[in-house]
């Protein structure tokens, strides 16, 4: 089945042809704004530059138009105006103010978001300097607790390096720790050797005092939690 295409030269004949220009069809226009930037007639661009306060003459087509009058740094900053040259050849003035001022106030909003943008980042980082100082002396006051309680945590370990008498030691040993003979001579065959551990500084030293006083040659070892040994002379 063939396709039919003749609704497309219907679209066709309602679309209005383009009018092409040439210089009989342009007027001579002196323009002024009062400020720099770019020109659009029409919503085309120029190519022409204007500066603000200086006179630049222009041709542009004969006729009504819109003229727009657009920052060169921000399409969005733009005066709009529209114009009627009904006249060929002749000369027509242009003049518009209103740009510099829209422009002024727009960098004027700029500057102060950005100001308070640049305010408000600086208040964050400040306040995350803070909680982070916080954090680290509440970090650092939980370690110097727990080092605190760690210190005070010292176990005391019995360790015995020498026997001067073994009956007499085997006698204390067993006094003591209630060990039998046959463990007694066992263990004092191991020297040196740890007998015991407490957590308790009088009953390490009265245990020492003892050991020594029974035949056996012994000292204390007393290391807090940290690892740290404890002078038991201070």
């Amino acid at each position: 089945m063939a396709i039919d295409y003749s609704y497309l030269d219907d679209a066709a004949s309602q679309v209005a042809p383009i009018k092409e220009t040439n210089n009989a069809d342009m007027v001579n226009v002196t323009i002024r704004i009062d400020a720099d930037c770019f020109l659009l007639c029409d919503g085309e661009f120029t190519e022409v530059e204007l500066k603000a306060g200086k006179l630049s003459k222009v041709q542009l087509p004969v006729g009504q138009h819109l003229l727009e009058f657009v920052d060169l740094e921000n399409s969005d900053l733009k005066m709009e105006q529209v114009v009627d040259w009904p006249e060929l050849g002749k000369s027509y003035l242009v003049l518009v103010d209103g740009l510099e001022e829209l422009i002024a106030d727009y960098q004027a909003k700029k500057a102060k978001a950005d100001a308070e943008r640049k305010a408000k980042e600086e208040a964050e980082r400040k306040a995350k300097e803070e909680a982070a100082k916080k954090e680290a002396e509440r970090k650092a006051k939980e370690e110097a607790i727990r080092k605190a309680k760690a210190r005070q945590d010292v176990t005391y370990t019995l360790s015995i390096t020498g026997v001067q008498n073994h009956l007499q030691a085997m006698i204390t040993l067993r006094a003591l720790y209630g060990l039998g003979a046959a463990d007694s001579k066992r263990k004092l065959a191991k020297l040196p050797m740890d007998i015991a551990t407490t957590k308790s500084k009088n009953d390490a030293l009265e245990k020492l005092k003892k050991l020594n006083a029974g035949g056996v040659i012994a000292n204390v070892l007393a290391v807090n939690a940290l690892g740290e040994i404890i002078d038991l002379k201070k």
